[in-house]
């Protein structure tokens, strides 16, 4: 990038900007984006970027494409591309003066529209409406873009649209990350900078009005709140812990928008059901399009079609509008990224997946095997459990931060030879009976039967019938192994605890059904049919609060 600066910049030394022309601020975006100007305020003057196999630079102004024709020629010599026999310069129709310029230069040009043929094409940035992906396609193949224009004049005359995502020129240079905007820049003579200058920011102020609209706070109790590093001029956080910790954040990109929540369990949350939508709102643009949220996510297929959006369980579509997805596969990313906006999901305290990932500073703990039951080791082994949990018995949004706690018991009990009720606070004997007795009461909500309160159906199960070799019906082991040769699995909650149900009664030869009907579980008839022949447990733990 230092190499393609000096390039560009080589043997000038300073930009007049004096004159009727009003300029704006351009705003850059990614790693790929640099500046090649900015006056003392730190507005971006020029810029420049690559783009796929190719390169673009941006002016802030159009009358700069004639003013300035040594850094024109500069910039025309390295957007050359490399590896093509194309030598021709085209020049938009309108813009002859900069034909002119380059006349005693050794660079061909050709005035007239964009064309095949061309190594570098110069254009106003409000003309490419008709051509804009032609020239991106061109660009990403090796070509070379300068673009030229001030969105001031047209913001004042498009009030209600957004600048960033409809002017025509944003529409072409946003993909290599630099975006024009309407705020008018300062007129004078700068330097130019003999090393790449800093960029300027952007002010998030109307997107947060929109994102946090009928949101006082945000309940994420019973969750760990990870951590964002919000880096870039155009990323920005949404919410903060009192510590100052982001926990949701989000961020232009190109031609869409991302955010990004620091678990997945929030987007099944009914607390932050206004957020969500709002969110849903703010990435789709008006699009009205579809909303494909990734299979695993019900939860959160429930809460955003409260928003009046088509939202629809799928895995990525390019004709979607907004995609909902996780951070454990990095599946078709390259296409979310061009192709549309995206709440994208991430756990950082502990990253489950291959490689396990975490903060380097909470690394040793876990390494000292002669400390290991000393120490704090819960949250560890929750992140790992979420390695082993399976979408045919998870039932989301309820059991996504449950299951995976049965490895925290299982590893601190039979490796770690550490009672579950010294390994966790909410694990006591007296906690686990009230939150079973504070359910019951409550009606047996299935809303409310998350985390905690959940994992205390396994537990119940897990007293009676162990999971391990040492106890009689080896349980939990068996009931997992049955689903790995499963087909025909249902892709709803109701049908998945059906499944479940009627698996773990086959298992321990017992029927469960009420059982798991006294979890608030919705048991249908045919189930029940089909364990009637195993002898009931009646004596379980949820009989006493009937």
């Amino acid at each position: 990038m230092a190499c393609d600066y000096c390039t560009i910049r080589s043997g000038v030394k300073d930009l007049d900007l004096h004159g009727n022309a009003v300029p704006i601020d351009l705003v850059l975006i990614g790693a790929d984006a640099f500046p090649l100007a900015m006056n003392p305020r730190g507005q971006v003057l020029i810029a420049a970027s690559r783009y796929g196999q190719g390169c673009m630079v941006v002016l802030r102004h159009e009358g700069y494409l004639s003013r300035f024709p040594s850094l024109i020629e500069n910039a025309l010599m390295w957007l050359m591309p490399c590896t093509s026999d194309a030598s021709i310069v085209g020049i938009q129709r309108k813009l002859g003066s900069v034909a002119d310029n380059l006349r005693n230069s050794s660079i061909s040009t050709k005035l007239g529209e964009f064309c095949e043929g061309l190594a570098v094409y110069i254009t106003d940035a409000y003309s490419v409406d008709a051509c804009a992906k032609n020239l991106i396609a061109f660009v990403k193949a090796g070509g070379g873009l300068i673009i030229a224009g001030q969105a001031w004049s047209w913001a004042k005359a498009h009030p209600q649209e957004n600048v960033f995502l409809n002017f025509p020129g944003n529409k072409v240079c946003s993909v290599a990350g630099i975006y024009f905007t309407e705020h008018p820049g300062e007129r004078g003579v700068f330097p130019v900078s003999s090393n790449i200058p800093s960029s300027w920011l952007a002010d998030f102020k109307n997107d947060l009005e929109i994102l946090l609209k009928g949101v006082p706070q945000f309940d994420i109790q019973g969750s760990l709140a990870s951590e964002l590093m919000v880096h870039g001029p155009f990323a920005f956080p949404i919410a903060v812990t009192p510590a100052g910790q982001t926990f949701i954040a989000g961020a232009y990109y190109g031609q869409g928008r991302v955010i990004v929540v620091t678990h997945e369990g929030y987007l099944g949350r009914e607390s932050l059901s206004t957020f969500l939508i709002n969110a849903i709102n703010w990435l789709d643009e008006g699009r009205k399009g579809v909303i494909g949220i990734i299979p695993s996510l019900t939860g959160a297929q429930k809460i955003l079609s409260k928003s009046g959006l088509n939202c629809q369980l799928t895995n990525f579509r390019e004709d979607l509008s907004v995609h909902v997805c996780t951070s454990y596969s990095d599946a078709e990313c390259e296409k979310i990224q061009i192709c549309c906006s995206c709440i994208y999901v991430i756990q950082c305290f502990m990253h489950a997946g291959y490689p396990i990932m975490m903060h380097s500073t909470s690394a040793p703990e876990l390494m000292k095997p002669k400390k290991a039951n000393k120490s704090d080791l819960w949250g560890f082994i929750h992140e790992l459990g979420h390695n082993q949990q399976r979408g045919v018995w998870e039932f989301p949004p309820h059991t996504t931060e449950c299951t995976c706690n049965l490895w925290s018991v299982y590893v601190h009990e039979k490796v770690l030879g550490i009672d579950r009720a010294t390994a966790h606070e909410a694990m006591t004997l007296k906690k686990r009976q009230d939150r079973a007795r504070d359910y019951a009461k409550g009606g047996r909500d299935l809303e409310k039967w998350t985390m905690w309160t959940a994992l205390e159906t396994y537990m119940q199960l897990q007293d009676k019938f162990g999971w391990d070799v040492h106890s009689v019906t080896d349980a939990f082991k068996k009931v997992f192994a049955a689903y790995h040769d499963m087909t025909g699995v249902p892709n709803n909650n109701p049908g998945k605890m059906n499944l479940y149900a009627e698996t773990f009664s086959k298992v321990v030869k017992m029927n469960l059904s009420s059982f798991f009907k006294a979890w608030g579980w919705p048991i249908e008839p045919s189930t029940e049919q089909k364990i009637s022949h195993l002898p009931e447990w009646s004596d379980h733990p949820m009989k006493q609060y009937e």
